[in-house]
């Protein structure tokens, strides 16, 4: 099963999520990826700006992963893929967009991952499911730089 979700920024409406969430990792016993903006954070370091992180939101978030069977799958490229777009001290910058699955997934796709791509006309990077060695491999057949003889 292949889920798209977008949460909403209001704690609340997040909450109602979630339970969807856990219902539907209940409900069907199949291999499982999401692609998310999530609009929270796992840890503190996903999260850059003036105002602290909240430790006790970061594990509530872990929790929900945890009761849907979710694993984060990694990502490979910037940290944060979204930011408020304002300048200096304003700036907050967080890790919004991930990649989940299952263990049952994750078993078939072991090296998969999400690419964060570099931003450039949103506030949030563009992601591209992937694997690291899809990556590497992508990237070594092209020259580095011009080789003369």
């Amino acid at each position: 099963m292949f889920s798209v979700v977008y949460a909403s920024p209001i704690p609340t409406m997040r909450e109602i999520l979630w339970g969807s969430m856990f219902e539907w990792s209940n409900q069907f016993d199949i291999s499982w990826l999401v692609m998310s903006d999530l609009n929270d954070f796992a840890i503190p370091s996903e999260h850059k700006g003036k105002k602290k992180p909240s430790l006790t939101r970061c594990l509530k978030f872990q929790e929900n992963l945890n009761r849907c069977g979710l694993i984060d799958l990694g990502f490979n490229g910037p940290c944060f893929t979204w930011t408020n777009c304002r300048k200096g001290l304003e700036n907050v910058q967080v890790r919004l967009d991930r990649c989940l699955a299952n263990p049952s997934w994750k078993e078939f796709f072991p090296e998969a991952l999400l690419n964060h791509l570099p931003r450039t006309h949103s506030d949030h990077n563009p992601s591209l499911p992937g694997s690291l060695a899809l990556s590497l491999r992508f990237r070594c057949c092209f020259p580095t730089g011009l080789e003369t003889e």
